[in-house]
């Protein structure tokens, strides 16, 4: 990884509270989204501001599935009020996840549905740096 560059390593989908990923989540229990990030060196010390944001798509419905937290619609994890190392940092270490959780509430009537999640990671207003990523398609039952 160069030292001014941010990277999105991978995004995942995981049973609430649990570590491994996992692509069979139950309707009837929340789940979270992970995704992991890298800055550089030079980028992680600067304190730039950063955003995170995923999409949660419901693919049988064809309609987005909208996360718990932060925003209502699960756009973004922190806006450009947010620096990586910076005081009251959202980003502490040089390799981060974060975590959006999906709620079992806005899961029904969609048994059998397939799912994916699309994440970015954006730093820096002027000559923004950009990554993307795409989890593997889930299944909820």
């Amino acid at each position: 990884m160069a030292p001014n560059d941010v990277e999105l390593i991978r995004v995942y989908t995981a049973d609430a509270g649990s570590i491994p990923s996992s692509v069979v989540l139950p309707i009837t229990d929340d789940f979270d989204i992970i995704v992991e990030v890298e800055a550089g060196s030079a980028i992680f010390g600067s304190g730039t501001d950063f955003e995170v944001g995923v999409v949660v798509v419901d693919i049988n419905a064809f309609n987005l599935i909208p996360t718990k937290n932060p925003a209502p619609a699960g756009y973004q994890v922190s806006p450009f009020n947010s620096d990586l190392d910076g005081p009251g940092s959202d980003w502490p270490t040089q390799k981060h996840s974060f975590k959006f959780q999906v709620a079992n509430a806005v899961l029904v009537g969609r048994q059998n549905h397939m799912g994916i999640v699309y994440a970015y990671l954006k730093a820096r207003h002027t000559d923004p740096d950009v990554s993307f990523g795409i989890s593997v398609p889930f299944l909820l039952v």
